[in-house]
């Protein structure tokens, strides 16, 4: 529950940022009132958005449990694509004060989160790909583990979020993990060599 409540407020004030930014931004180059224009458009990406991500992670905790690990480039684009098409279609049907216009809204907000998804997946896919090449031609990977990811991920194209865990996909999950882990290290140490350098030149 807690994680459910967190990408909820965490969507609903990220959305809403958004939102109020660019309608801020539009207002501006249209010499409109920015208060008018990015107060509401704030207010409706928020109450979207923390929908939204909230109703996502509702079917992802639905699909996989409270192991986050678990959760695959599939079940993303599932949850994506559901949760746009329910909340988009719910919400469009209370500002219209008419229940058929949420048929079009789900048919548009639900292509809208697939297509978002997708194009998420493809560039973690691409990042992941050339994270584990560079580790294999540093010796720090087995080219056979390095192969497994993208002969798996291409099994996102099968759109039922329920399935079984087998050994071959948990081996894949923590070998992400231990990249990701990898990459905030990565990061970490170059934040601290920078901070040692500006020590140093203060010196």
């Amino acid at each position: 529950m807690a994680e459910i409540f967190g990408d909820t407020v965490k969507g609903g004030i990220a959305s809403a940022l958004t939102g109020g930014s660019v309608a801020a931004s539009v207002a501006v180059l249209k010499n409109k009132p920015t208060n008018a224009w990015a107060i509401p458009t704030a207010i409706s990406c928020g109450v979207f958005g923390g929908c939204f991500f909230g109703v996502r992670q509702i079917i992802l905790t639905g699909t996989t449990g409270f192991h986050s690990r678990l959760v695959t480039d599939k079940d993303r684009l599932c949850a994506s694509g559901v949760s746009g098409a329910l909340v988009g279609g719910f919400l469009n049907a209370i500002y219209q004060k008419n229940a058929r216009a949420a048929i079009p809204a789900a048919i548009v907000y639900g292509l809208i989160g697939t297509s978002g998804q997708l194009t998420i997946n493809f560039v973690q896919s691409l990042r992941r790909s050339y994270i584990l090449h560079k580790k294999v031609e540093a010796g720090e990977l087995e080219p056979e583990l390095a192969a497994v990811l993208p002969s798996q991920e291409k099994k996102w194209w099968s759109y039922s979020p329920i399935r079984q865990i087998t050994s071959e996909d948990h081996r894949v999950i923590l070998q992400e993990k231990l990249v990701n882990v990898d990459m905030q290290i990565a990061q970490v140490d170059a934040e601290l060599e920078h901070i040692m350098k500006l020590e140093e030149d203060r010196n």
